[in-house]
Protein backbone atom coordinates (compact mmCIF):
# COMPACT_ATOMS: atom_id res chain seq x y z
CA UNK A 1 0.00 0.00 0.00
CA UNK A 2 1.11 3.64 -0.25
CA UNK A 3 0.06 7.27 -0.15
CA UNK A 4 1.18 10.47 -1.95
CA UNK A 5 3.29 11.54 1.03
CA UNK A 6 5.03 8.22 1.45
CA UNK A 7 5.03 6.20 -1.77
CA UNK A 8 6.12 2.61 -1.29
CA UNK A 9 6.59 -0.27 -3.69
CA UNK A 10 6.01 -3.86 -2.59
CA UNK A 11 7.30 -6.85 -4.51
CA UNK A 12 6.96 -10.53 -3.68
CA UNK A 13 9.29 -13.11 -5.24
CA UNK A 14 10.30 -16.64 -4.19
CA UNK A 15 8.75 -16.29 -0.76
CA UNK A 16 10.37 -12.94 0.03
CA UNK A 17 8.63 -9.59 0.30
CA UNK A 18 10.62 -6.45 -0.53
CA UNK A 19 9.38 -2.98 0.47
CA UNK A 20 11.04 -0.01 -1.24
CA UNK A 21 10.67 3.32 0.58
CA UNK A 22 11.97 6.85 -0.14
CA UNK A 23 15.44 7.75 1.08
CA UNK A 24 13.99 10.67 3.05
CA UNK A 25 11.46 9.88 5.75
CA UNK A 26 8.26 11.93 5.68
CA UNK A 27 8.60 12.77 9.38
CA UNK A 28 11.77 13.79 11.17
CA UNK A 29 10.50 12.28 14.41
CA UNK A 30 8.74 9.05 13.51
CA UNK A 31 7.73 7.34 10.27
CA UNK A 32 5.66 4.17 10.08
CA UNK A 33 5.33 1.63 7.30
CA UNK A 34 1.96 -0.13 7.54
CA UNK A 35 1.06 -3.25 5.56
CA UNK A 36 -2.44 -4.65 5.34
CA UNK A 37 -2.77 -8.38 4.74
CA UNK A 38 -5.75 -10.32 3.48
CA UNK A 39 -6.22 -13.42 5.63
CA UNK A 40 -3.72 -15.03 8.02
CA UNK A 41 -0.08 -14.71 6.99
CA UNK A 42 1.83 -17.82 5.89
CA UNK A 43 5.39 -17.65 7.14
CA UNK A 44 7.80 -19.06 4.59
CA UNK A 45 10.57 -20.82 6.48
CA UNK A 46 13.34 -23.28 5.68
CA UNK A 47 12.68 -26.59 7.46
CA UNK A 48 14.84 -27.65 10.39
CA UNK A 49 16.30 -31.16 10.28
CA UNK A 50 16.55 -32.84 13.70
CA UNK A 51 18.68 -35.91 14.51
CA UNK A 52 20.23 -37.20 17.72
CA UNK A 53 23.74 -37.10 16.21
CA UNK A 54 25.47 -36.81 12.85
CA UNK A 55 26.95 -40.30 13.21
CA UNK A 56 25.19 -43.61 13.76
CA UNK A 57 25.98 -47.31 13.92
CA UNK A 58 22.87 -49.07 12.60
CA UNK A 59 19.96 -46.67 11.94
CA UNK A 60 19.16 -43.02 12.61
CA UNK A 61 15.74 -41.39 12.91
CA UNK A 62 15.29 -38.10 11.05
CA UNK A 63 12.64 -35.51 11.85
CA UNK A 64 11.83 -32.28 9.97
CA UNK A 65 9.96 -29.29 11.35
CA UNK A 66 8.69 -25.96 10.08
CA UNK A 67 6.77 -23.25 11.93
CA UNK A 68 3.69 -22.94 9.72
CA UNK A 69 1.11 -25.70 9.32
CA UNK A 70 0.28 -24.23 5.89
CA UNK A 71 3.62 -25.36 4.50
CA UNK A 72 4.41 -28.77 3.10
CA UNK A 73 7.89 -30.25 3.43
CA UNK A 74 9.37 -32.34 0.64
CA UNK A 75 12.71 -34.10 1.10
CA UNK A 76 15.33 -36.21 -0.62
CA UNK A 77 17.92 -38.69 0.69
CA UNK A 78 20.29 -38.70 -2.28
CA UNK A 79 21.64 -35.15 -1.98
CA UNK A 80 19.47 -33.77 -4.79
CA UNK A 81 17.33 -30.66 -4.43
CA UNK A 82 13.77 -31.42 -3.29
CA UNK A 83 10.97 -30.72 -5.77
CA UNK A 84 7.20 -31.00 -5.53
CA UNK A 85 7.66 -34.52 -6.88
CA UNK A 86 9.98 -35.56 -4.03
CA UNK A 87 8.56 -37.50 -1.07
CA UNK A 88 6.38 -35.38 1.20
CA UNK A 89 7.38 -35.41 4.84
CA UNK A 90 4.65 -37.03 6.95
CA UNK A 91 6.65 -37.95 10.04
CA UNK A 92 10.06 -39.17 11.25
CA UNK A 93 11.82 -41.63 8.95
CA UNK A 94 14.92 -43.78 9.33
CA UNK A 95 18.15 -44.06 7.37
CA UNK A 96 20.51 -47.02 7.53
CA UNK A 97 23.39 -45.90 5.29
CA UNK A 98 25.46 -42.75 4.95
CA UNK A 99 22.92 -40.26 3.64
CA UNK A 100 22.59 -36.58 2.76
CA UNK A 101 19.09 -35.43 3.66
CA UNK A 102 17.70 -32.27 2.08
CA UNK A 103 14.35 -30.68 2.96
CA UNK A 104 12.48 -27.71 1.49
CA UNK A 105 9.21 -25.90 2.19
CA UNK A 106 6.43 -25.69 -0.40
CA UNK A 107 3.20 -23.69 -0.51
CA UNK A 108 0.44 -24.20 -3.05
CA UNK A 109 2.75 -26.47 -5.02
CA UNK A 110 5.62 -23.97 -5.27
CA UNK A 111 8.97 -23.96 -3.46
CA UNK A 112 9.04 -21.07 -0.97
CA UNK A 113 12.32 -21.61 0.89
CA UNK A 114 15.89 -22.63 0.42
CA UNK A 115 16.87 -26.23 1.20
CA UNK A 116 18.16 -27.43 4.54
CA UNK A 117 20.82 -30.14 4.25
CA UNK A 118 22.46 -32.56 6.67
CA UNK A 119 24.82 -35.47 6.04
CA UNK A 120 24.45 -38.47 8.35
CA UNK A 121 27.45 -40.78 8.50
CA UNK A 122 27.21 -44.47 9.25
CA UNK A 123 30.34 -45.51 11.14
CA UNK A 124 31.86 -48.72 12.44
CA UNK A 125 31.70 -49.03 16.23
CA UNK A 126 34.89 -48.99 18.24
CA UNK A 127 35.59 -52.66 19.04
CA UNK A 128 35.14 -53.98 22.54
CA UNK A 129 38.03 -55.45 24.48
CA UNK A 130 38.61 -59.11 23.75
CA UNK A 131 39.08 -60.14 27.40
CA UNK A 132 36.38 -59.39 29.96
CA UNK A 133 37.70 -58.33 33.38
CA UNK A 134 37.44 -60.83 36.21
CA UNK A 135 37.01 -58.28 39.01
CA UNK A 136 34.33 -55.61 38.64
CA UNK A 137 32.81 -52.96 40.87
CA UNK A 138 35.25 -50.04 40.81
CA UNK A 139 37.71 -47.89 38.89
CA UNK A 140 41.27 -47.02 39.82
CA UNK A 141 41.50 -43.51 41.32
CA UNK A 142 44.83 -41.66 41.47
CA UNK A 143 44.88 -38.46 43.56
CA UNK A 144 47.41 -35.67 43.03
CA UNK A 145 48.05 -32.41 44.87
CA UNK A 146 48.92 -29.21 43.01
CA UNK A 147 47.98 -25.66 42.09
CA UNK A 148 46.94 -25.62 38.43
CA UNK A 149 45.02 -23.39 36.03
CA UNK A 150 44.56 -26.24 33.52
CA UNK A 151 44.94 -29.99 33.51
CA UNK A 152 48.60 -30.89 34.06
CA UNK A 153 50.64 -33.78 32.72
CA UNK A 154 49.76 -36.15 35.54
CA UNK A 155 52.43 -38.62 34.38
CA UNK A 156 55.09 -36.05 35.36
CA UNK A 157 53.44 -35.15 38.70
CA UNK A 158 54.45 -36.46 42.10
CA UNK A 159 53.44 -40.06 42.91
CA UNK A 160 49.71 -40.22 43.54
CA UNK A 161 47.67 -41.74 46.32
CA UNK A 162 45.77 -44.68 44.82
CA UNK A 163 42.47 -46.28 45.69
CA UNK A 164 39.61 -48.16 44.07
CA UNK A 165 36.31 -46.27 43.87
CA UNK A 166 32.80 -47.45 42.88
CA UNK A 167 31.76 -44.04 41.50
CA UNK A 168 33.13 -40.94 39.77
CA UNK A 169 32.65 -37.89 41.96
CA UNK A 170 34.24 -34.92 43.72
CA UNK A 171 33.27 -32.89 46.78
CA UNK A 172 33.54 -29.15 47.62
CA UNK A 173 36.47 -29.77 49.96
CA UNK A 174 38.69 -31.21 47.23
CA UNK A 175 40.77 -28.07 46.64
CA UNK A 176 44.16 -27.95 44.88
CA UNK A 177 43.61 -31.54 43.87
CA UNK A 178 43.77 -33.56 40.67
CA UNK A 179 42.17 -36.91 39.98
CA UNK A 180 42.56 -39.56 37.32
CA UNK A 181 39.95 -42.31 37.09
CA UNK A 182 40.96 -45.20 34.85
CA UNK A 183 39.90 -48.71 34.04
CA UNK A 184 37.17 -50.31 31.97
CA UNK A 185 33.45 -49.88 31.57
CA UNK A 186 30.76 -52.00 29.98
CA UNK A 187 27.96 -51.14 27.54
CA UNK A 188 25.18 -53.54 26.57
CA UNK A 189 24.27 -52.26 23.10
CA UNK A 190 26.22 -51.74 19.89
CA UNK A 191 25.27 -48.10 19.44
CA UNK A 192 26.44 -44.49 19.47
CA UNK A 193 26.66 -43.41 23.10
CA UNK A 194 26.26 -39.87 24.36
CA UNK A 195 28.42 -38.76 27.28
CA UNK A 196 27.78 -35.72 29.49
CA UNK A 197 30.71 -34.52 31.62
CA UNK A 198 30.10 -31.87 34.27
CA UNK A 199 33.05 -30.43 36.13
CA UNK A 200 34.35 -27.55 38.22
CA UNK A 201 37.17 -26.95 37.36
CA UNK A 202 38.55 -28.67 34.27
CA UNK A 203 38.20 -32.24 33.01
CA UNK A 204 38.77 -34.51 30.02
CA UNK A 205 37.22 -37.83 29.05
CA UNK A 206 39.01 -40.47 26.97
CA UNK A 207 37.31 -43.63 25.70
CA UNK A 208 39.48 -46.29 24.08
CA UNK A 209 42.27 -43.65 23.98
CA UNK A 210 40.08 -41.24 21.95
CA UNK A 211 39.40 -37.79 23.39
CA UNK A 212 35.59 -37.63 23.62
CA UNK A 213 35.07 -34.50 25.78
CA UNK A 214 37.47 -31.64 26.56
CA UNK A 215 36.08 -29.59 29.46
CA UNK A 216 39.42 -28.18 30.61
CA UNK A 217 40.24 -24.83 32.23
CA UNK A 218 39.17 -22.77 35.22
CA UNK A 219 35.40 -22.47 35.31
CA UNK A 220 32.32 -23.06 37.43
CA UNK A 221 30.10 -26.12 37.04
CA UNK A 222 29.88 -26.69 33.29
CA UNK A 223 28.46 -29.57 31.25
CA UNK A 224 29.89 -30.58 27.88
CA UNK A 225 28.77 -33.55 25.81
CA UNK A 226 30.35 -35.89 23.28
CA UNK A 227 29.56 -39.11 21.45
CA UNK A 228 31.34 -42.38 20.73
CA UNK A 229 30.24 -45.38 18.60
CA UNK A 230 30.77 -48.43 20.79
CA UNK A 231 30.42 -52.14 20.25
CA UNK A 232 28.72 -54.04 23.06
CA UNK A 233 31.19 -55.13 25.72
CA UNK A 234 34.02 -53.63 27.74
CA UNK A 235 35.92 -50.47 26.78
CA UNK A 236 38.77 -48.47 28.29
CA UNK A 237 38.05 -45.22 30.13
CA UNK A 238 40.25 -42.46 31.48
CA UNK A 239 38.83 -39.34 33.13
CA UNK A 240 41.13 -36.49 34.24
CA UNK A 241 39.95 -33.71 36.57
CA UNK A 242 41.41 -30.89 38.65
CA UNK A 243 40.10 -28.27 41.04
CA UNK A 244 41.99 -25.14 42.03
CA UNK A 245 39.85 -23.74 44.85
CA UNK A 246 36.24 -23.03 45.73
CA UNK A 247 33.47 -25.35 44.61
CA UNK A 248 34.28 -28.78 43.22
CA UNK A 249 32.08 -30.76 40.84
CA UNK A 250 32.64 -33.93 38.86
CA UNK A 251 29.89 -36.03 37.29
CA UNK A 252 29.81 -38.35 34.27
CA UNK A 253 26.65 -39.73 32.67
CA UNK A 254 26.10 -41.73 29.50
CA UNK A 255 23.40 -43.49 27.48
CA UNK A 256 22.73 -44.78 23.98
CA UNK A 257 21.35 -42.09 21.68
CA UNK A 258 17.71 -41.43 22.44
CA UNK A 259 17.90 -42.89 25.95
CA UNK A 260 18.00 -41.08 29.30
CA UNK A 261 21.46 -40.27 30.61
CA UNK A 262 22.53 -42.11 33.76
CA UNK A 263 25.64 -42.47 35.91
CA UNK A 264 27.90 -45.43 35.29
CA UNK A 265 26.86 -48.28 37.59
CA UNK A 266 29.57 -49.86 39.74
CA UNK A 267 28.88 -53.33 38.29
CA UNK A 268 29.78 -51.90 34.87
CA UNK A 269 33.21 -50.73 36.08
CA UNK A 270 36.52 -52.57 36.35
CA UNK A 271 40.00 -51.49 37.35
CA UNK A 272 42.88 -51.69 34.83
CA UNK A 273 44.33 -55.17 34.21
CA UNK A 274 47.57 -54.27 36.01
CA UNK A 275 45.57 -53.54 39.17
CA UNK A 276 43.58 -56.77 38.95
CA UNK A 277 46.77 -58.80 38.73
CA UNK A 278 48.10 -57.40 42.01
Amino acid sequence: MGNPHFPAAIKAHDGEVTISVPLKAPSQHVSVVAIELEGDPVIYQTPAIHVAAAEFVSTMEVACRVASDDLAIHYTTDGSEPTIGSPRYEGPFGVSDTTTVKARSFHDGAAVSSSAAMTLQRVAPWPALTNAPSDTGSLLLQRYLGNWDALPDFAAASPPVQSQEPSITAEPGNEFEGRVYSGRFRVDLCEVYRFALESDDGSRLYVDDYLVIDNDGLHGPQVLTGTAPLAAGWHEIRLEWFNKSGGATLDLQLAPLGKTLAVLASEDMATPPSQQER
